[in-house]
């Protein structure tokens, strides 16, 4: 069965409504200021980004099919800030947790991420990769997490060329037959996703290690644990959640490495 995943700029204004509304709303009467949802604006943001529902039709911008799933996976998202946390920080990327429960939830059928691969090279494709490498370089050379997304990169880069040379196969809808081979290293590798992932969830200054080597440490882990979920799976769809299940869990396990650490370091 072929389904029709797109994007609307009503999904997109649904999105960022949710989430920002919810924000404005929490801060009001947590600390009784009004306050720019900036934060939550960026969560609505990388929501609409990578999420697609099945059955919106293309060029129909102001589609509000499956609005419900967009607005609900902002909240989730959102309020994960706030209710999940340790010692006054939310543990989880707010973005990815949610679209994580999403695709769980709701499956195939009727959600999906962003594919990994786009289309082939063109000049506006050009320019979205240019946009979207440009902006995140600017902004991590800025706050000092660039070695955050580096070591992911090319941690990644390694593990999934292994995953390849062993056989392993995936399929997906916009592809006739298996990706294998070098094909399934380069879509996977290069993929605009994979780079979203690195530059704008795992590298979130509210959820990564404070210092140097653990930073190290859990960008590689991220990147190996994605490509051992990645492993037993042959469809494009669990892929890509096996992507966004891998920084959930490492930010689910890394409060524990630390306590551990240090209590054998006293």
């Amino acid at each position: 069965v072929a389904f029709d995943f797109e994007l609307s700029i009503a999904q997109i204004l649904v999105s960022l409504g949710t989430a920002g509304l919810l924000e404005l709303v929490i801060t009001f009467f947590s600390r009784s200021v009004i306050m720019w949802p900036a934060s939550a604006l960026l969560t609505g943001n990388g929501v609409a980004f990578i999420l697609r529902v099945s059955g919106t039709e293309h060029g129909d911008w102001w589609s509000l099919h499956g609005w419900w799933i967009f607005s609900a996976t902002s909240a989730v998202a959102l309020l994960s800030k706030y209710v999940i946390r340790i010692r006054g920080r939310h543990i989880f990327n707010p973005s990815n947790f949610g679209l994580l429960l999403c695709f769980l939830a709701l499956g195939p059928e009727r959600a999906e991420p962003l594919d990994f691969w786009w289309g082939p090279m063109s000049p506006w494709m050009g320019l979205a990769l240019a946009i979207i490498v440009g902006g995140g370089l600017a902004i991590l050379l800025r706050i000092g997490l660039l070695e955050i997304a580096a070591v992911f990169w090319v941690t990644f880069a390694v593990a999934i060329a292994v995953l390849a040379a062993s056989g392993h196969a995936m399929t997906a809808r916009w592809h006739l037959g298996s990706i294998t081979g070098l094909e399934l290293w380069r879509i996977i590798v290069f993929s605009p996703e994979v780079l979203i992932f690195l530059f704008f969830m795992i590298t979130d200054p509210k959820t990564i290690p404070s210092g140097a080597t653990g930073r190290r440490l859990y960008a590689g882990g991220v990147a190996l644990l994605a490509a051992l979920l990645i492993a037993p799976f042959t469809s494009e769809f669990h892929s890509k959640v096996a992507l966004l299940g891998s920084l959930t869990i490492m930010c689910a396990v890394w409060p524990i490495v630390g306590f551990l650490h240090s209590r054998f370091a006293e």
